[in-house]
C-alpha cells in the first residue's frame, strides 16, 4: 500500500468522524429542542388548565352569590309579608286578649 493510500484512507476516516460528531451535536441540539418544545408545551397547557379552572371556579361563585341574592331578596319579600299580616292581626288579638280578660273579672 502506497502513503498516498494510507493518507486518503486517514482522510477519509477523519471526514467520516467529523460527520459522526457533526451528527451527534445535531441528534443533541435536536434532543434538547424537542425536550425544551415539550417542557413549554407542558407548562402552556398547565396554565390553560389552571386559568380555565379559576374561571369555572369564579363562575360557581358568581352563581351561587347571585342565587344567594335572589333566596335573600325572597326571604325578605316573605318576612315583609308575614310582618304585614301579623300587624293586621293584632287589633284581633287585643280585641280577643280584652274579651277574655272582661270574662273572666267581668264575672266576678
Amino acid at each position: 500500500m502506497s502513503i498516498e493510500m494510507i493518507k486518503d484512507i486517514k482522510s477519509t476516516e477523519q471526514v467520516a468522524e467529523d460527520k459522526i460528531k457533526d451528527a451527534q451535536a445535531k441528534a443533541k441540539e435536536i434532543i434538547k429542542k424537542a425536550e425544551d418544545e415539550a417542557e413549554k408545551l407542558i407548562k402552556d397547557a398547565i396554565d390553560k388548565s389552571l386559568k380555565e379552572g379559576k374561571a369555572l371556579v369564579q363562575e360557581a361563585a358568581d352563581l351561587a352569590q347571585k342565587e344567594a341574592d335572589s333566596k335573600l331578596e325572597q326571604s325578605k319579600k316573605e318576612n315583609e309579608k308575614l310582618k304585614i299580616d301579623a300587624q293586621a292581626k293584632i287589633p284581633e288579638a287585643v280585641n280577643m286578649v280584652t274579651e277574655r280578660i272582661v270574662n273572666i273579672y267581668g264575672d266576678s
